[in-house]
């Protein structure tokens, strides 16, 4: 009688807990897709969508070399091909990455069910999945936050006692992006700890193994990309190339992203930190022992780390959802039943509820500036045509010249420093061979001072951040760059060629150079195969503190 009345109980626990971690998951994936509509685009994801890209006709290492590991692109491609334009693609991709975040999380914390309560592990997973910064950088189009779920399910592998399973997802996690390496090391240490014995022998089984696993899927994915290319090459990529990220300040963040994620979720951090402690306090097991050991080792290579953009700490904040789970079933055998409700209440308080009151500030932000600029410069662009913006915001066309296609603050600054005749150089390169349009930003408008100024007065502007080729020219000939159809703006009427033009005439032109019989300044405006309905939108801010809002 006893085991009967005991059935029903243990069946509606099982039923809440499931009711809970589907509210959880559903919520995080709701706010996530709002949060994909509303915020504009970070500069990295526009990079990212313009990879996957590739991947549709070209061959990595072969046809490119990609500044990651590409496993992570090949798995955001499915999402890519969902839309049905190059803004929809890309919010395809970002609520993807959140749908395979939520099921990712709720997939570990069933696992985490066998060792731990469900009542830790359904507020550690509340804590998390609201973590104002977890909450707007886990979907982004970038790949850090696959390589955090790699790491996560390496640890779970671990603590599960399969270190050989572990081995290959942390080994995953570095084909997903190389700061999977972190997770690779993590790994290692604590894979001294997935033991039940003291046996030494058992020690060294354990940690060959794991080792093992991670090794594997490293030699398949250098030997397969081998295959297509060189070894030298895939090998220079994966290791050589990121290594000036990893080892060099490029830009002095490190402390400011702290701060940034810290005063902005106070509560979940000094309960990792209490977390943390009450691990060390409970080494006696061997799975406390190993997470500590874990948590630890990837805490100060995340503390080391030189560049910890906001995005960065999606890599390491799965690792103390565990770690914070742990730590409040520790808290539990230390406190009495109505203390420990009353902690638990706290945290819901402070670590859950808080780090939502972000959420309307959040959904203030505005991305329609970024999604018309695209439009336009897309829909009046033919898939020849090149154009310039710092960045890869039309991620399925050319950027030229490629010396400016990534024009981050590295990049501004050494042309910043060049000498006087190379930057004159690419002046010319401009003029010669320009772009059809450019997309205005922040990044074009820090280029030299002479760069900048040919670019502001050789394009007009033609909606919303879109300036379309409209070079200007003193009386004699002319050279122009791009064959097209050309709108005449001038004073009054004059010859082009064997061609008679009135101000605002269209004519059409070849590249190369044309005899003009013009007295005055005129100019010569592009005019697009399909042009967009005039808007009369000025040039807003495409990228409006993407980092500190």
């Amino acid at each position: 009688m006893h085991e009967d009345q005991r059935r029903p109980s243990i069946i509606d626990r099982r039923r809440r807990f499931y009711v809970f971690l589907g509210t959880v998951s559903a919520a995080y994936l709701a706010i996530s897709v709002a949060y994909a509509l509303r915020l504009p685009m970070i500069m990295d994801e526009f990079q990212g969508a313009h990879v996957v890209h590739r991947l549709s006709d070209e061959i990595p290492y072969r046809d490119f070399i990609p500044y990651k590991t590409v496993l992570g692109y090949y798995l955001q491609s499915f999402f890519l091909s969902l839309g049905t334009g190059l803004w929809e693609k890309m919010v395809s991709v970002k609520i993807g990455m959140a749908l395979v975040t939520a099921l990712s999380l709720a997939a570990v914390s069933l696992a985490l069910r066998r060792w731990l309560s469900e009542r830790a592990i359904l507020l550690s997973l509340a804590m998390l999945a609201f973590h104002s910064t977890f909450l707007e950088r886990s979907a982004e189009l970038r790949v850090d936050m696959l390589t955090g779920l790699a790491g996560l399910l390496g640890l779970t592998a671990l603590l599960g006692g399969n270190p050989f399973l572990a081995g290959l997802l942390t080994g995953t996690s570095f084909l997903i992006s190389q700061k999977g390496a972190y997770f690779v090391i993590a790994g290692g240490v604590a894979a001294f700890f997935v033991i039940r014995d003291p046996a030494k022998r058992r020690l060294a089984s354990h940690w060959i193994t794991f080792w093992l696993g991670s090794g594997i899927v490293l030699a398949l994915y250098l030997a397969t990309f081998a295959t297509v290319s060189d070894l030298d090459t895939v090998f220079r990529a994966t290791f050589i190339a990121p290594s000036r990220v990893a080892f060099e300040d490029l830009y002095q963040i490190r402390l400011q992203f702290w701060l940034q994620t810290l005063r902005r979720n106070p509560a979940f951090y000094a309960w990792s930190a209490a977390a943390l402690g009450l691990l060390a306090l409970s080494a006696g097991h061997w799975r406390n022992r190993l997470l500590f050991a874990y948590s630890s080792v990837l805490t100060i290579l995340a503390i080391l780390h030189r560049q910890p953009w906001p995005y960065f700490f999606v890599l390491w904040l799965p690792t103390l959802f565990v770690m914070n789970a742990a730590g409040l079933d520790l808290l539990r055998d230390r406190l009495s039943p109505r203390r420990y409700r009353l902690a638990c209440a706290l945290l819901i308080v402070t670590a859950v509820a808080l780090p939502l009151t972000r959420l309307p500030l959040v959904l203030q932000r505005d991305s329609t500036a970024q999604r018309r600029t695209i439009e336009i410069a897309n829909r009046i662009m033919s898939h020849e045509d090149r154009y310039l913006a710092g960045m890869e915001m039309i991620w399925t066309r050319t950027q030229h010249p490629p010396e400016l296609a990534w024009l981050d603050a590295p990049a501004l600054a050494a042309l910043a420093s060049a000498p006087a005749a190379e930057v004159g150089q690419l002046v010319e390169k401009l003029r010669v061979s320009p772009p059809r349009l450019l997309i205005l930003n922040y990044r074009l408008l820090n280029l030299p001072e002479s760069v900048r100024q040919h670019l502001v007065s050789s394009y007009s502007h033609r909606g919303d951040c879109v300036y379309v080729y409209a070079p200007p020219f003193e009386p004699g000939g002319i050279e122009l760059g791009i064959d097209g159809s050309y709108r005449l703006e001038s004073r009054g009427a004059m010859r082009i060629g064997p061609a008679w033009v009135r101000p605002g005439d269209q004519v059409d032109l070849a590249a190369g150079t044309h005899y003009t019989d013009a007295v005055d300044p005129f100019r010569l405006h592009l005019i697009p195969e399909e042009e967009p309905e005039p808007t009369g939108r000025p040039c807003e801010d495409l990228f409006p503190y993407v980092y500190y809002f």
